[in-house]
């Protein structure tokens, strides 16, 4: 890390940034550039609220939020089917699936 920041106060700011650098396979920060390490410093920096809440919230708590974020993009997705499948029957364009007649067109009331 060192030869890649060419001087010791740059090199340091970034292993006290991202300190997991350090685990980096040596051919790997060799090919790398000071500036790659400084972007991953800022990702994991800008995600670091996000982290330190659910840490403190515990797994049973973010496995909750998971499941009920699941739940609602499940919703959503349902209710733009329903959405969907609406519009074409008002269009008299939705196929029925009959498990026992098979395919047949929904016709619009007259």
């Amino acid at each position: 890390l060192l030869k890649v920041a060419g001087e010791r106060v740059a090199a340091l700011r970034v292993v006290r940034r991202n300190p997991a650098c350090l685990t980096s396979p040596a051919d790997g920060i060799a090919t790398s550039k000071l500036e790659d390490f400084d972007r991953a410093a800022d990702v994991l920096d800008s995600m670091r609220p996000a982290t330190d809440a659910m840490r403190k919230a515990g797994p049973d708590a973010v496995v909750g939020a998971a499941v009920a974020a699941g739940a609602a993009a499940l919703g959503m997705l349902a209710t733009k089917v329903m959405e969907r499948d609406s519009a074409k029957k008002s269009q008299g364009t939705l196929k029925n699936q009959s498990p026992d007649k098979g395919q047949s067109d929904i016709q619009r009331p007259r």
